[in-house]
Parts: structure tokens; C-alpha cells; sequence
């Protein structure tokens, strides 16, 4: 898809959702701008994960 420059997308939160909103944007044909306030990115030792039922 081409970029239009009339869609410009601001994003605060460079987490998952924001980083994951901007993939999907950017696919759509939007241009993303992410914001985050974190100096850096880092480890928080959360994970993201899916349990499967009767396993266990």
C-alpha cells in the first residue's frame, strides 16, 4: 500500500499494544510516530503467553 502523508498517526506508549498499533497501522497505509517515555527498553520480566487447557 502507498503512503499517504495526510495519515499521520502519533502513538504514546511504546509497549506491546503501541508497538503492535503501529505494525497494523503501517500495514494499512498510515505513517506511525511512537512515543515512549522510558529512557530505554528493558527486561521487566513479563511475558506474554497463551495456557493450553489439559496440560497440566
Amino acid at each position: 500500500m502507498t503512503r499517504n502523508p495526510d495519515r499521520n498517526i502519533l502513538i504514546i506508549g511504546g509497549g506491546i499494544g503501541g508497538l503492535s498499533a503501529s505494525i497494523a497501522l503501517q500495514n494499512a497505509g498510515y505513517s506511525t510516530r511512537v512515543f515512549e517515555a522510558a529512557p530505554a527498553f528493558t527486561a521487566l520480566g513479563v511475558s506474554v503467553g497463551r495456557d493450553c487447557p489439559g496440560f497440566g
